[in-house]
């Protein structure tokens, strides 16, 4: 028999047999501990039992260098510069993760915080003692816990730790957590540690009543939702909470990152404002630094529905200009309305001036009736909206003008040409000047719905 204290004696019963199956779902051999203990369920309530279990069959000498090495490691931390427990622990969870790999040695063994420590190899039980007594420097409460955990084929023999935060206790297993990218067995409630199985002294209701655990496992999650609507060129905030309300577990550290055609700014480690430019999707992603887990927000740029208010198709006379108007289909505000830029496709033929939803084309010279295409193009959102301005080589008519220069000319008896979108007929010319000899040439383009006309009243 061996002796935890004056108070508690723990009788070793057997070694137990380690299984070896290769787990499906951990990337580790299954943890074992050095033996199954007989302890009461009054014992596993004391922390003397932990404190027996850290260097259990450990010589004085290497304790001394043991109690040594622990108090360099804590020091290393500098966990008094910590700004809550959260930030102590996981820096402690970290140096172990960091420095303790899965295994055994010959001088050092494997079930014990010196064969974690001093070996730097251990297996389950190494892992928890050391996490225990690292925490037990730093002021921590936790504490070990003995049971199976499933391997994907089986049970197997297990240990991992419960720590407390708040007034709650959480579940935590560093064995399965080390050497993976996030953390998957850190902080969790009961309902999320379903492949574990505490022995029965440690599932008791004094037990429970005195290490009551949490029923929410620590988590960073999405405070605003993961899918937002918005509008370009605009700012939109994103926040993160905990899963628990705890203030000491708001301590986590967050890191930020967002795909192309957002901006960031202002990150703090619950938030940061997005800035998004144009009409598109972008993820943006926000990284626990000390779990690595990992919040997503997709943020949809909304496209405003630029399109055309006035005719998409103009046809002007050299040296007669007019106005294109272009509309938003979604609500924008009269500063978004006028961030829109206007272009020619060929400016020596068409010019264009605007700010905002209109502007001012002119026609500088004839090109055959061959069209100009004039983009406005809003620079919040990339959409782009396009009109086609032709230019004749003859002067345009409206349907009045036609009857008014026909019968000047035909006073005259002069030649008129002009162009315009007005469909005329011999009668129809007839009809508006009187029985005066005339021809006409007509000419129908493509592009448009206009004709250009010679008319010759000199006969």
């Amino acid at each position: 028999m061996k002796r935890l204290s004056k108070a508690v004696t723990v009788l070793v019963v057997a070694m137990v047999i380690l299984v070896s199956p290769v787990s499906v779902a951990h990337t580790q051999v299954t943890p074992g501990i050095s033996e199954a203990y007989a302890y009461t369920a009054s014992q596993a309530l004391s922390y003397t039992f932990d404190n027996y279990l850290v260097n259990n069959g450990v010589s004085k000498k290497k304790k001394k260098v043991y109690k040594k090495k622990l108090k360099a490691a804590v020091k290393s931390l500098k966990l008094a510069k910590k700004a809550n427990r959260f930030q102590k622990f996981t820096a402690i969870y970290r140096y172990i993760e960091n420095n303790v790999t899965y295994g055994r040695t010959k001088t050092c063994g494997a079930y014990t915080a010196y064969a974690a420590l001093v070996g730097k190899k251990a297996v389950c039980q190494g892992y928890a003692c050391l996490l225990y007594d690292m925490c037990k420097q730093a002021g921590i409460p936790c504490k070990i816990i003995l049971g199976k955990a499933w391997t994907g084929s089986k049970w197997g023999s297990h240990a991992w730790n419960i720590v407390k935060f708040g007034k709650k206790w959480y579940n935590v297993d560093l064995t399965w957590d080390d050497d993976t990218s996030s953390w998957n067995y850190f902080l969790k409630s009961q309902k999320k540690f379903t492949d574990h199985k505490r022995d029965k002294q440690f599932s008791t209701k004094k037990f429970n009543k005195k290490f009551p655990m949490t029923k929410g496992s620590y988590l960073i999650k999405a405070k605003t939702a993961t899918t937002v609507n918005v509008n370009p060129g605009t700012t939109t905030t994103l926040k993160l909470h905990t899963s628990q309300t705890a203030k000491t577990l708001k301590g986590c550290r967050t890191t930020w990152s967002a795909g192309s055609g957002v901006t960031l700014s202002n990150a703090t480690n619950t938030s940061v404002q997005v800035h998004t430019g144009t009409s598109g999707a972008a993820i943006v992603k926000a990284v626990n630094k000390d779990t690595g887990q990992t919040v997503s927000f997709r943020v949809n740029v909304k496209t405003l529905g630029l399109t055309n208010a006035s005719s998409n198709s103009v046809l002007l006379g050299v040296g007669e200009s007019t106005t294109l108007t272009a509309a938003y289909s979604s609500p924008v505000s009269s500063q978004s309305s006028r961030n829109i830029s206007w272009t020619s496709s060929d400016p020596a033929i068409v010019s264009v001036s605007g700010n905002g939803l209109s502007a001012t084309v002119k026609a500088l010279k004839g090109n055959g009736a061959r069209y100009v295409k004039i983009t406005a193009t809003s620079r919040l959102s990339g959409e782009t909206t396009a009109f086609y301005v032709a230019v004749s080589d003859y002067t345009y008519l409206n349907d009045s003008q036609i009857t008014t220069e026909a019968k000047e000319a035909a006073a005259a008896k002069t030649t008129l040409t002009f162009s315009s979108e007005v469909y005329v007929s011999a009668d129809d010319m007839k009809n508006r000047v009187g029985d005066v000899a005339f021809e006409i040439t007509r000419t129908k383009y493509k592009n448009f719905t206009f004709y250009e006309y010679t008319v010759d009243f000199n006969r």
